[in-house]
């Protein structure tokens, strides 16, 4: 009598598992995961340097929208409360717009003057444009969706049972507490090195599983 075989399977939607989503998205999660270190972390790519004040202020501001859209979504999927779902949407489009590098899409970012986008960051600690901002038809794909309890992002289709969107593709951002630092999770230099792109990781992926990754 045969033994049936296990095997894992893949949740990324067939229509995205191609050639010209799979790049894409590959290169997204290491992006995503080195912008969460440096998050996490005091590094600064511009220290010492002019666009130091703008980094800081744009760190704070990336931080707080993701842990407002992470809370508003929760609140409504949870109660339907429906104040909560509109908060929500608007704080996904102001996610997607900064990945986009529109900040002048972002009513805090005009409000502070933050002109410095996470796409100049990334191209100053890697040399390369953030994806989103390098294909936005891509990015425009998908609605924001940040969850606090997971290390690993997905993309799904959309709509959800509990969320409705007009975009084909929801985007689950994974953006937990950072986990106390130690050789057991993730080490304050594995955050700095993977921040600054001093490591590349294993394949495309982040030196810990405690370092999040955006979607797969």
């Amino acid at each position: 009598m045969s033994t049936p075989s296990s095997h894992l399977e893949t949740t990324l939607p067939s229509q995205l598992n191609t050639e010209y989503f799979l790049p894409k998205i590959k290169k997204g999660v290491t992006q995503w995961s080195r912008i969460t270190a440096w998050s996490w972390t005091d590094y600064l790519a511009f220290a010492g340097e002019q666009e130091e004040e703008e980094e800081k202020k744009l760190k704070t501001l990336l931080v707080d929208v993701l842990k407002k859209q992470a809370q508003s979504a929760s609140a409504f999927i949870s109660y339907g409360e429906p104040t909560s779902k509109l908060s929500a949407d608007s704080l996904s489009e102001a996610i997607n717009n900064l990945l986009l590098g529109r900040n002048d899409l972002v009513s805090e970012a005009v409000a502070q003057g933050i002109k410095l986008t996470l796409s100049d960051l990334m191209e100053k600690v890697s040399g390369e444009k953030l994806v989103t901002t390098e294909y936005p038809d891509f990015t425009n794909l998908f609605y924001s969706l940040v969850v606090t309890d997971s290390f690993n992002g997905k993309l799904i289709y959309a709509p959800m049972s509990c969320l409705t969107t007009d975009k084909p593709y929801i985007s689950v951002i994974a953006y937990p507490p950072r986990p106390e630092l130690s050789e057991l999770t993730v080490t304050a230099e594995e955050l700095r090195s993977w921040a600054s792109n001093e490591v590349s990781g294993e394949y495309y992926l982040p030196p810990s599983v405690y370092i999040p990754i955006a979607a797969s």
